[in-house]
């Protein structure tokens, strides 16, 4: 699914899909998963520029999901027809009267769910639970205690904190089932070693599947200032 098209930047071309350089492409490894429930992703604006943002990845992984930019300069966001009640809809942000997720939620009502989740900084995502229209009043619901990230590629802001990926790999594994869970985490483990050794933090041999030399030759551009427009 890669691409030798317009997006390119001296001996760079970027996969338009998965948005990695061409060499480094994950779109061999996502297979797009069916669930029940729909995952309803709002993004900081900040976030679709950030190469270690997961929110996006997650939509690639999940057939029913959504994804809708909040705070570009002169565009309200709108997400009232999320309300609808053709789904039960839950916003995904620890709050001490959420309710903590687990599998009875499912099937309390006929309905499918709708989870929505904030995607950005600890402090952007409250900002966004606050200020997007609507989501005050929807219920929230949390991710059980004691669950370990395995994302570093940033730093965390609060204990227990997870990136958006991870938060709702959990959350749809809690709902429809723990057989989500491998493939979910498949794709991430590959996203945070390729990153990781782009930024010369793992060796090429410590990442699954090893790395292709066009991306040895890509990372070599760039330390001579080749400049890549995208990563």
């Amino acid at each position: 699914m890669s691409t030798d098209g317009s997006n390119r930047s001296g001996q760079s071309a970027y996969c338009i899909r998965c948005r990695m350089h061409a060499s480094l492409c994950l779109c061999a490894d996502i297979q797009p998963l069916n669930t029940r429930t729909q995952v309803a992703i709002i993004m900081h604006e900040t976030e679709q520029w950030r190469m270690s943002n997961t929110g996006y990845l997650a939509t690639l992984m999940l057939r029913n999901s959504v994804l809708r930019i909040h705070g570009e300069r002169g565009r309200m966001l709108d997400v009232h027809d999320w309300f609808e009640p053709t789904h039960r809809v839950f916003v995904l942000f620890p709050d001490v009267h959420a309710r903590v997720l687990d599998p009875q939620l499912a099937e309390e009502d006929d309905r499918p769910l709708r989870l929505i989740v904030p995607d950005g900084t600890w402090r952007q995502a409250r900002r966004m639970v606050r200020r997007v229209a609507g989501l005050a009043k929807v219920p929230r619901v949390t991710l059980p205690e004691g669950l370990a990230s395995k994302y570093c590629l940033r730093k965390r802001q609060s204990t227990g904190g997870m990136c958006t990926f991870e938060a709702i790999s959990e959350a749809l594994c809690l709902l429809e089932g723990a057989h989500l869970h491998a493939p979910l985490v498949h794709v991430l483990s590959r996203f945070v070693e390729r990153l990781l050794w782009h930024r010369g933090l793992l060796p090429a041999e410590k990442v699954t599947g090893g790395i292709l030399e066009s991306a040895l030759q890509f990372r070599s551009d760039i330390g001579r200032g080749i400049p890549a427009d995208s990563f």
